[in-house]
């Protein structure tokens, strides 16, 4: 995957785009379960696109599903991977697809990176000016 020198700002997920496949979480276990999130394992691949992104100019904003009370522990997983960002935004479960289509609009995001499909397919529809792809794996 190659990102364009066209595109100046760069959204990512963070589970299973940044992070390496997890399954998805009950919502009851969530509590017990967000520290440990500190030791899921990256995906070393988009790591290196996206620093190499980070190099030549570009800005990062993360774009993640998890909560907004995670956000500690996102931006220490960030931190212990020396992962290059500008922002990071947890939108939460509800409404996730609408709430990541907000901030991609508000952050002028020009190419959207996300595992999920059912995401990528409203983004598609509802945004067609940006570049939606999977990760790379």
């Amino acid at each position: 995957m190659r990102i364009s020198s066209e595109i100046d700002v760069l959204g990512l997920d963070l589970d299973n785009t940044l992070t390496f496949r997890i399954r998805r979480l009950p919502w009851w276990g969530l509590g017990f379960l967000a520290p440990l999130l500190i030791m899921l394992p990256p995906n070393k691949p988009m790591l290196d696109i996206i620093r190499k992104f980070r190099k030549s100019g570009g800005k990062i904003i993360i774009i993640s599903s998890r909560p907004r009370c995670f956000m500690k522990f996102s931006k220490l997983w960030l931190r212990k991977y020396k992962v290059p960002y500008n922002k990071i935004r947890c939108v939460g479960f509800i409404n996730r697809s609408l709430r990541k289509l907000q901030v991609i609009q508000a952050e002028k995001v020009k190419c959207f990176i996300d595992d999920d499909y059912g995401i990528r397919n409203f983004l598609k529809e509802n945004e067609p000016l940006i570049k939606i792809l999977s990760p790379l794996v």
